[in-house]
């Protein structure tokens, strides 16, 4: 008989005594997450991993919200502790994070230091962000200096 899917993730947990993270010894994805093949087949027909924190944190503590993700208070990518797991809008998830960006934005302040106020926030066309607006003057100023070099090289 096969183990059900509680079984299967509890005989690759290591449970961190001191720091109280139950950490997966399975498959891993690039950015450290526990996987597990649920034997679900996509639209591609090939079975995708799942993520093992989401599966557990259903499990012990019910439905992840639409439109939320979970958290990982602990900061520990390949910890399934539901109780170090809180679901969030993806916003408050990468500004509690520990990215660059995410730094920069909690200081108040764009990477090169100017700061981000309503005034000096460059809303980006593409709807991918913001920048700080003198950065963006600045960087435009180059991009031109940059431009009439090259027509000068040319001519």
């Amino acid at each position: 008989m096969l183990p059900s899917l509680p079984e299967r993730i509890a005989s690759r947990l290591r449970v961190d005594t001191i720091a109280g993270c139950w950490l997966w010894q399975g498959s891993l994805s690039p950015a450290g997450y526990g996987r597990i093949q649920m034997g679900r087949r996509g639209p591609s027909g090939h079975s995708s991993p799942d993520y093992v924190h989401r599966i557990v944190y259903e499990l012990l503590r019910g439905t992840i919200p639409e439109g939320l993700v979970i958290d990982h208070l602990c900061r520990v990518p390949s910890c399934c502790n539901p109780a170090h797991c809180e679901p969030v809008v993806q916003r408050i998830n990468f500004l509690r994070g520990e990215s660059p960006a995410a730094q920069w934005i909690r200081q108040g302040a764009c990477k090169r230091g100017h700061p981000l106020t309503p005034e000096n926030r460059y809303a980006r066309p593409d709807g991918k962000g913001a920048n700080c607006h003198v950065c963006v003057l600045i960087r435009a100023k180059h991009n031109k200096k940059k431009a009439r070099e090259r027509r000068k090289s040319v001519a």
